[in-house]
């Protein structure tokens, strides 16, 4: 497997992400904030899925997954500014979760993965903090829209594509 650098969603994907805001929309849920990661296919799916249902949106490095070799190369995201260039609708959110240099980190391109962006740690490092993190928001209704590889972990669930999982956190889990 080639590493996925700067991947966009799929037809697949964003039909996938359609179909969760048809669902939303025919229920009536509205959210306080929506967290994603800073790859290019979370962002996606987040404006796809939650535009205009909620008002705020952030991106944070934390909820990425883990780059593990045995998975043939990890998926890589792009500085804050090239997501701003790629996506304009990132002018309204707030990016300042993104820290480079520190919780993300611009990779090598003679090493797997590539010239991407990624975060150094592995996600068991960063599960107990970002748990904590999302717990101590000052919002009721968060929808956090990351990578099963964390999500799973974080949850305890094993979560498919585009699913939608009410779940209150707790510091203690």
């Amino acid at each position: 497997c080639p590493p996925l650098v700067f991947a966009s969603l799929t037809p697949a994907g964003r039909e996938q992400a359609a179909e969760l805001r048809r669902t939303l929309l025919a229920s009536g849920q509205r959210f306080d904030l929506v967290v994603t990661t800073p790859l290019s296919r979370t962002i996606e799916t987040s404006h796809l899925a939650f535009e205009g249902l909620c008002d705020r949106f952030m991106i944070t490095p934390e909820a990425t997954e883990t780059a593990e070799e045995r998975l043939g190369g990890p998926q890589r995201g792009m500085s804050a500014a090239g997501m701003r260039a790629k996506f304009d609708f990132l002018a309204a959110w707030d990016l300042s979760s993104i820290r480079e240099g520190e919780n993300w980190l611009r990779g090598d391109a003679a090493v797997l993965g590539g010239e991407g962006y990624y975060h150094p740690q592995p996600v068991e490092a960063r599960l107990g903090p970002l748990r904590q993190w999302l717990v101590n928001l000052e919002f009721e209704r968060v929808v956090v829209v990351g990578h099963s590889g964390v999500l799973d972990r974080l949850l305890g669930l094993q979560m498919a594509n585009c699913q939608l999982v009410e779940h209150a956190l707790e510091l203690d889990e």
